[in-house]
C-alpha cells in the first residue's frame, strides 16, 4: 500500500464501522449483567433492541448516529474537497431540524442547539468527557493517510464542533493514528508494532494515550471478559477506544468476534462496535466481513457507493 488504501480497505473501514455500531444498537446503555440476562449467547448476527429499549423502535442492522457522522463526513470532504466545518456544522443542522438523528447522543444535540443559536464550529462543544467526536474519524484518515499532522490537526479541529475536553480531543488523534497505522499492517504478526508505532508518534503531546495503548498490548494474555472488565465499556473516551483496540486485538482475523465480543459487554455499545468495526475493517478489508453481515446492514448499498466514491476521491489527490 502506498499512500491511499486501497478500495477494498475503504469499504472495510466504512462499512466495518457501520455494521459495528448495527450489531451494539441493542446492547447500548444495558449493563453487562443485563446484556447476558436478556441475550444468553454472544451475538453472531443482528439483533433488536429489548421492550422499552431507546432503540427498541429500530429494526434489525440498523446504525445510529455514528454512522450518521461518518457519512456526513464523507460526504462534506467529498463536495468541499477538504474539512470544511461550516459544511459538517450544516450537515449536522439538517439532522436536527429534520429530526433525522438516529437516537443522537446528548453531546450531539447540545452542540446543534448551539449551531443553531449562531455559535461558531469551534465553541459550539461541549466540557465533558465522551467518545462521539471518535466517529468524525475514518474519512479523514483516508483523506489525508499519507501525512500525521493532518490526521491529527483535523481529528481535532472536527471533535471540538461536539467536545472540547482534551482528553476527547487526544482520543481523536489518537484513533486517526492507529486507524492508520492498522490499515497499513499486512498480516497480525505486525499489529502489535503498530500499535506500538501510534504510542511513540503520541507520546509527546498525550503521554497518558501512550500508557493506554501498552496498558491495551500488556491486557492481550487476560481472556476477553475480563480485559474488557478491566478497561471498561464506558462513555469515556478513555474507555471505548481502547476496549474497541482490546477485542481487535484478541480477534485480529475474525471480524464477528472482534465486535461481538464487545458489544456484549454492553454500555457504550454503538460506539465500541462502530471503533472495533473500523479497525477490523481497516486490517481485513471489506473482502473479510461476513457477507449476512454486509447484507443485512441498513442502507449498506448506499455505504459502499459512498466508500467507492470516497476511494475514487482519495486516491486521485496528489501524493
Amino acid at each position: 500500500m502506498n499512500d491511499a488504501p486501497s478500495q477494498d480497505h475503504v469499504r472495510g473501514v466504512f462499512l466495518g464501522a457501520a455494521i459495528g455500531d448495527a450489531m451494539g444498537m441493542p446492547f447500548q446503555f444495558l449493563h453487562p449483567q443485563v446484556v447476558r440476562e436478556l441475550f444468553p449467547k454472544r451475538p453472531e448476527a443482528y439483533l433488536v433492541a429489548p421492550e422499552g429499549h431507546v432503540n427498541a423502535a429500530l429494526g434489525r442492522g440498523h446504525y445510529t448516529d455514528e454512522t450518521q457522522l461518518l457519512i456526513l463526513t464523507a460526504e462534506s470532504l467529498l463536495e468541499c474537497g477538504d474539512v470544511d466545518v461550516d459544511s459538517v456544522a450544516a450537515g449536522m443542522l439538517q439532522l436536527y431540524e429534520t429530526d433525522s438523528w438516529i437516537t443522537p447522543g446528548r453531546s450531539i444535540l447540545a452542540a446543534c442547539r448551539q449551531l443553531q443559536r449562531g455559535r461558531p464550529w469551534f465553541e459550539a462543544g461541549g466540557y465533558r468527557d465522551g467518545s462521539k467526536p471518535l466517529a468524525f474519524v475514518p474519512p479523514l484518515v483516508i483523506r489525508h493517510f499519507a501525512d500525521n499532522d493532518a490526521i491529527v490537526h483535523h481529528s481535532t479541529a472536527l471533535a471540538r464542533g461536539i467536545l472540547v475536553e482534551p482528553k476527547v480531543l487526544a482520543g481523536c488523534a489518537c484513533f486517526g493514528l492507529l486507524l492508520k497505522n492498522i490499515c497499513l499492517c499486512r498480516d497480525s504478526r505486525e499489529l502489535l508494532g503498530a500499535v506500538r508505532a501510534t504510542a511513540d508518534c503520541i507520546a509527546g503531546h498525550h503521554p497518558a494515550f501512550r500508557d493506554m495503548l501498552l496498558w491495551v498490548l500488556s491486557l492481550l494474555d487476560t481472556g476477553i471478559e475480563e480485559g474488557l472488565e478491566e478497561l471498561g465499556t464506558g462513555y469515556s473516551v478513555l474507555e471505548t477506544l481502547f476496549a474497541a483496540l482490546f477485542a481487535f486485538l484478541k480477534y485480529p482475523d475474525d471480524f464477528l468476534m472482534t465486535v461481538s465480543s464487545v458489544i456484549y459487554a454492553g454500555d457504550n455499545a454503538d460506539t465500541t462496535g462502530f471503533l472495533a468495526g473500523a479497525l477490523s475493517g481497516a486490517f481485513n478489508t471489506f473482502e473479510r466481513i461476513p457477507e449476512n453481515l454486509v447484507a443485512g446492514l441498513r442502507d449498506h448499498e448506499l455505504l459502499l457507493d459512498l466508500a467507492d466514491r470516497f476511494y475514487s476521491f482519495s486516491s486521485s489527490l496528489p501524493s
